[in-house]
C-alpha cells in the first residue's frame, strides 16, 4: 500500500508540474526568442522492499535508486531570429544524488560559454558495523577496557559508508578571428564523505582495525588553450594548473587490543612498545603546472608532420607528521632531518608523427614518443624510523628518488595490393631505462607486425593482424637479499609474445549487420625459474542487429574472455632455505562471459513503443596449486606448510532486465512506464562469513552482498 501511494503521488505531482510547464511554454516565442525544450518527471518504487542495511551497496554503488519523486530531465532552448545566438539550460535526475545541470550560451563564430554541475555518489557499504566514538573528524576512540570480539560482532550498524563527488565545470571559448581560437576551462571537484581505511598497530602478524577515513578533498583544475590555424599548418599552446587540497593530514584510532601504551623493550636494533593508539598519514596537498606546445604542417607529396612537447612540474611540500604517536618509544634518533618533503618532480613528454603517401597505393607512417619521469625531490636520510607506532628501528633509512626514461618508436607501410586488399607491415620498439633502483636497468621490446585488410564491397570487411614480440634485458640483479636469485619480476624479465587479432563485419542487407572479433595473446617468460612462467588469454565476441521491418529491431551481443597464468615459487622454512621438494606451482584461470539481447518494437506507429533488453555478466576465478614432488626434508609441520593447496573458486553473476513502454499522446505528451530487475550473486571465500577476531575490528562491510531488486518507474514528459 505504501509503495502504491508513493507511485500515485509522484504521478499526480508530475501531471500538475507538466500542466504548469505546458501553459508556460506553449508559445513558440519567449522574450523575442524562438523556444524549444522538454520536461519530464516521475517517480520510482520498489515492488519488493530491500533490507537497506544489507543489500543496496552494490545496487547503488555509483547511482541513486531511492524510492522518490524526481525530475527526470528538463531542457529549455532559446534561439534569436536576427543574430545566431543560442541559449540552453537543462538537467537530469534533479533531486537525486547523481543529478546533473547545465547552462550554455553561444554566438556562432564569436564565443561559447558552458557551465555544468555534475554529481556522482560512491557507496562503499550499507552493512558496516563499528564500535567507539568519533571525537573529531578522523579521530576514533574505544572504551577502556577494550571490547571483546563478541562485542565487535554486536556493534551497531552504520547507515551508509559513502563519498560524494560534486563537480562544477566552466568553459569559455572566444574566436577573435578565423585563425585564432582561445579557451579557458575550470573544473572544481569537491569530494566529501567517508571510506574504509585499514590501520595496523605493528608489523605483519600484529592486530589491526578498520576505521573511516574522512574524505574532504578539493581539486581545482584550470586550463588555458590558444590555437592558431591556417590551411597548411596549425599551432596550439596549452597551460594547465592542478591543485589538490586535503583538509586532514592524518587519521588516529585507538588500538582494539590494548588500552595502554606498553613499556618499551629495547633490542640491539631498536625495540618495541605496544601502542594504545595508531596514526596514519593521508594524501598530502600538491600542485602541478603543465605546459604543452603542439603543431602540425602540411608538406609537399602528401606528407604531414605532427609534433608535440609538454612539461609538467609537480610540487608537494606538506609538513611531515611525527614518526609515531606512541609516547613510550624513545625519540633520541627520531628527530626529522627536515620539516617537509620538498618534493619536486618533472615529467617531460615529446611526440613526433610523420605520415606520407609517396605513391597512390603506398602510405608510410613513422611515430616516436619520449617520456621522462625525473624525481628531483630531496633525498632524505632518516637515522631511525617507527613501524606502525610499535617497532623502533635504528639505522639509516634513505628515501630514494626513482627516475626513468621511456622510448617508443614505430614504422608502418601500408600498400594497397589490389582494390579490395591492403597489406600493412611495420615494427615497434620500446625501451625502458629504469636506473639502478630496479633489477633490470634496461629492457628493449621489438614487435614486428603484419596486417591484412580485405574489403571486397561496402558490405564486407575482414581484418587480421599478427604481431609477435620479444623483450630482452641487459642484466637482472636482485635488489634485496630477501629475493630469491632465480626469481624474475614479470615486467623486467625477458619474454616472448605472440598476438593475433581478427575482425570481420558483414552487412548482407541494409537491415542486417553482424560482426565477429577474436583476440589471442600468449606470453612465455622463458628465463623465469621462479615467478610468472606463462600467461595466455583469448576472447571472442559477436554483435548482431536486425530490423526485419521498419517497426521492429532485434539486437544482441556475446563476449567470452579467458585468462590463464602459471607461476612457480619455493617455500622457505627456518633452516631449510633451499629445498627443491618445497617447490610449488599455481595455475590461475579467469573466465568472463557477457551477453545482451533485446528488441525495440513500435506497437502503434509514432504512438506506442515497447523496448526490452536483458544483460548478464558472469565471472569466475579459480587457482589450482600443486607440488611437483611431495614435500619432504623438514619437520612434519614444515612439510605441511610447504604443501600447496587449491583455492576455492570465486564467482559472481549480475543479471539485469529492463523494459519500458512509451506512449505518445496529444501533440507533445509522452508517458513512460519502466520495469527493472537486477540480481547480483557472489561467492567469495575471502570475505564470506568474515567476522572480527579478538583484538581486531574488521566489520565495515565493504564486500558486496547478494541482492534482487524489482523497480518500477513512471514518468510523464512534455515537449515544446
Amino acid at each position: 500500500m505504501q509503495r502504491g501511494r508513493i507511485l500515485f503521488s509522484t504521478l499526480a505531482g508530475c501531471i500538475a508540474l507538466l500542466h504548469i510547464a505546458a501553459n508556460s511554454y506553449a508559445e513558440t516565442k519567449l522574450f523575442g526568442f524562438k523556444t524549444d525544450g522538454e520536461l519530464s518527471a516521475g517517480g520510482r518504487a520498489y515492488l519488493e522492499e530491500l533490507p537497506y542495511q544489507f543489500e543496496k551497496a552494490k545496487l547503488e554503488e555509483y547511482r541513486d535508486l531511492r524510492q522518490q519523486f524526481f525530475l527526470d530531465k528538463f531542457r529549455l532552448g532559446l534561439e534569436s531570429e536576427d543574430k545566431p545566438t543560442l541559449f540552453e539550460i537543462g538537467g537530469s535526475l534533479a533531486g537525486q544524488r547523481d543529478q546533473n545541470f547545465f547552462l550554455k550560451t553561444t554566438q556562432l563564430g564569436t564565443y561559447n560559454f558552458e557551465f555544468e554541475w555534475d554529481q556522482m555518489p560512491h557507496l562503499y557499504s550499507t552493512s558496516g558495523q563499528m564500535l567507539g566514538t568519533t571525537i573529531s573528524p578522523g579521530v576514533y576512540t574505544l572504551a577502556s577496557p577494550r571490547p571483546t570480539g563478541a562485542q565487535f560482532n554486536a556493534a551497531p550498524f552504520i547507515d551508509r559508508i559513502a563519498a560524494q563527488w560534486n563537480t562544477a565545470r566552466f568553459q569559455i571559448s572566444y574566436q577573435p578571428s578565423d585563425e585564432w581560437d582561445l579557451s579557458w576551462k575550470y573544473n572544481w571537484i569537491m569530494k566529501g564523505g567517508e571510506r574504509p581505511l585499514g590501520m595496523a598497530f605493528g608489523t605483519p602478524g600484529s592486530n589491526f582495525r578498520e576505521v573511516l577515513e574522512p574524505v574532504e578533498h578539493d581539486i581545482h583544475d584550470f586550463q588555458f588553450t590558444s590555437r592558431y590555424a591556417k590551411e597548411k599548418y596549425q599551432l596550439q599552446f596549452n597551460y594547465n594548473l592542478s591543485l589538490f587540497e586535503n583538509s586532514l593530514n592524518s587519521v588516529t584510532s585507538d588500538n582494539p587490543a590494548s588500552a595502554t601504551d606498553g613499556a618499551f623493550a629495547a633490542t640491539a636494533t631498536g625495540g618495541s612498545s605496544t601502542p594504545s593508539r595508531g596514526r596514519t598519514a593521508l594524501a598530502p596537498d600538491n600542485v602541478a603546472h603543465t605546459w604543452s606546445l603542439a603543431g602540425s604542417i602540411q608538406l609537399p607529396h602528401k606528407t604531414r608532420i605532427n609534433s608535440s612537447f609538454s612539461y609538467s612540474w609537480r610540487i608537494q611540500n606538506q609538513i611531515f607528521i611525527p614518526h609515531t604517536i606512541n609516547p613510550n618509544i624513545p625519540t633520541a634518533n627520531l628527530t626529522l632531518p627536515q620539516s617537509a618533503l620538498e618534493g619536486e618532480v618533472g615529467v617531460l613528454s615529446y611526440n613526433f608523427n610523420l605520415t606520407s603517401k609517396p605513391l597512390d597505393k603506398l602510405t608510410l607512417t613513422t611515430k616516436y614518443r619520449f617520456y621522462r619521469f625525473d624525481d628531483d625531490s630531496s633525498t632524505i636520510i632518516f637515522p631511525a624510523y617507527v613501524e606502525d607506532d610499535r617497532v623502533l628501528v635504528n639505522g639509516n633509512l634513505t628515501a630514494e628518488r626513482y627516475s626513468f626514461d621511456k622510448h617508443k618508436a614505430s614504422f608502418d607501410a601500408r600498400w594497397q595490393l589490389l582494390k579490395p586488399l591492403a597489406l600493412t607491415a611495420g615494427m615497434d620498439w620500446e625501451r625502458w631505462d629504469r636506473g639502478s633502483h630496479r633489477e633490470a636497468r634496461e629492457t628493449d621490446e621489438y614487435t614486428p607486425r603484419i596486417s591484412l585488410d580485405l574489403k571486397p564491397s561496402h558490405r564486407v570487411l575482414f581484418r587480421a593482424t599478427y604481431s609477435p614480440s620479444i623483450k630482452v634485458i641487459d642484466n637482472y640483479i636482485p635488489q634485496s637479499s630477501l629475493q630469491h636469485v632465480s626469481l624474475r619480476k614479470f615486467d623486467e624479465t625477458s619474454r616472448q609474445r605472440h598476438k593475433v587479432d581478427f575482425f570481420t563485419q558483414l552487412t548482407p542487407w541494409d537491415n542486417l549487420s553482424t560482426s565477429i572479433n577474436f583476440n589471442y595473446k600468449n606470453d612465455d617468460y622463458q628465463d623465469s625459474t621462479f615467478g610468472l612462467q606463462d600467461s595466455e588469454s583469448w576472447s571472442v565476441g559477436t554483435d548482431l542487429s536486425w530490423s526485419p521491418t521498419d517497426r521492429l529491431t532485434l539486437f544482441g551481443n556475446y563476449t567470452r574472455e579467458e585468462y590463464f597464468s602459471k607461476q612457480a615459487s619455493r617455500s622457505r622454512a627456518t633452516g631449510i632455505l633451499e629445498n627443491t621438494a618445497y617447490d610449488w606451482v599455481a595455475k590461475t584461470k579467469d573466465i568472463i562471459d557477457t551477453a545482451r539481447v533485446g528488441f525495440d518494437i513500435a506497437l502503434i506507429r509514432n504512438k506506442l513503443n515497447l523496448s526490452a533488453n536483458w544483460d548478464i555478466s558472469r565471472q569466475s576465478t579459480k587457482m589450482d596449486a600443486f607440488n611437483p614432488q611431495t614435500p619432504t626434508g623438514g619437520t612434519a609441520a614444515q612439510n605441511t606448510t610447504a604443501t600447496a593447496n587449491d583455492f576455492p573458486a570465486i564467482k559472481s553473476t549480475l543479471n539485469r532486465f529492463e523494459s519500458y513502454l512509451k506512449y505518445r499522446f496529444g501533440k507533445a505528451w509522452t508517458a513512460k512506464f519502466a520495469y527493472l530487475l537486477e540480481d547480483f550473486d557472489r561467492d567469495d571465500f575471502r570475505t564470506d562469513g568474515l567476522v572480527p577476531t579478538t583484538g581486531s575490528d574488521i566489520v565495515l562491510g565493504s564486500a558486496p552482498l547478494d541482492y534482487t531488486a524489482h523497480i518500477v518507474v513512471a514518468t510523464l514528459g512534455y515537449q515544446f
